[in-house]
């Protein structure tokens, strides 16, 4: 998995809980999968969104900020789009 040197490279910077997700969670465009690999977020974590342009991870960054626009269909909302 091509996540795994960054992970560790993080584990190493002293970050406490690092989950990477697999490249698997990506396969078909679902961002459902994404977000249900990274599990339940919360104010202050950090999620890096690593990918090329083609992979179009910029709908998934726009859906892990969403929550604190208060946007709906944000993650952790309910809302599987």
């Amino acid at each position: 998995d091509q996540a795994a040197p960054m992970a560790q490279g993080a584990r190493a910077a002293g970050l406490a809980d690092v989950v990477p997700v697999p490249d698997t969670a990506l396969g078909g465009g679902s961002l459902s999968a994404v977000l249900a690999a990274l599990g339940p977020l919360v104010r202050g974590d950090v999620v890096l969104v690593k990918a090329s342009r083609v992979a179009g991870l910029e709908r998934l960054a726009a859906r892990l900020v969403a929550p604190l626009a208060g946007v709906p269909g944000a993650a952790g909302d309910g809302d599987p789009r």
